[in-house]
């Protein structure tokens, strides 16, 4: 029985990613316009290094009271979220590390785990869901979502969602001591397949921040 091949290893399997966030001077008004964001705010887009078209654009934003995320998804037809599985329907997760543990292949107390949804046909669809990376989040508790500010918009050809992470619900963010951050990102369409800033699923992102990319909190 021949071995794994140095052709099955994805070629993001090289890289580590690192790349700035930069603050926002003014709090942005929510609107689920994220075109209106400047470009400068783009996150790099890597799907093209799985042989996956892009089919979104994804942004994030500092400030010393939380961090800003937007996502604009093109992907000809309204969204289908399925909040009971939300990892089968249209969704975007986020994941940020505030302490940036790039040696650590476990969670710890400061990474965060968030995915978003796109409103449904029927509608009524939660916009936030947490994920806990931990069996106790700090302080023993999850984080209150209902503090996280979120925003919406449907097409006939995808959907646009902007978040708002408040400092208060992210554990152990300190821009100014803790400049580096772990972040990472995931799209998931019913219709488009994936789109992953890292590795894809079966390299269990979801639970290795040394897996996500390395960003420094930038003026």
């Amino acid at each position: 029985m021949s071995g794994p091949r140095l052709s099955d290893i994805p070629l993001k399997a090289y890289f580590s990613f690192s790349f700035p966030i930069y603050r926002l001077r003014e709090m942005p008004a929510l609107s689920a316009r994220p075109e209106d964001w400047d470009d400068r705010y783009l996150l790099p887009v890597t799907a093209g290094m799985d042989g996956v078209k892009p089919f979104a654009k994804v942004y994030a934003g500092w400030s010393p009271s939380g961090m800003w995320t937007a996502f604009r998804v093109d992907q000809k037809q309204p969204p289908r979220p399925r909040p009971e599985r939300f990892w089968t329907g249209d969704a975007c997760e986020v994941w940020i590390d505030t302490r940036g543990s790039r040696d650590a292949h476990k969670p710890t107390p400061y990474c965060h785990h968030f995915y978003l949804m796109p409103d449904g046909p029927q509608g009524g669809t939660p916009p936030i869901g947490y994920l806990r990376m931990l069996r106790k989040s700090a302080g023993g508790q999850d984080p209150d979502l209902s503090k996280v500010k979120v925003a919406r918009r449907t097409t006939d050809s995808g959907y646009a969602i902007e978040a708002f992470f408040p400092a208060e619900i992210l554990n152990g963010y300190d821009p100014h001591d803790s400049p580096v951050i772990g972040f990472c990102y995931n799209v998931c369409s019913v219709s488009m397949g994936r789109m992953h800033l890292g590795l894809s699923e079966g390299f269990r992102v979801w639970e290795d921040p040394s897996m996500w990319a390395s960003c420094r909190l930038t003026e």
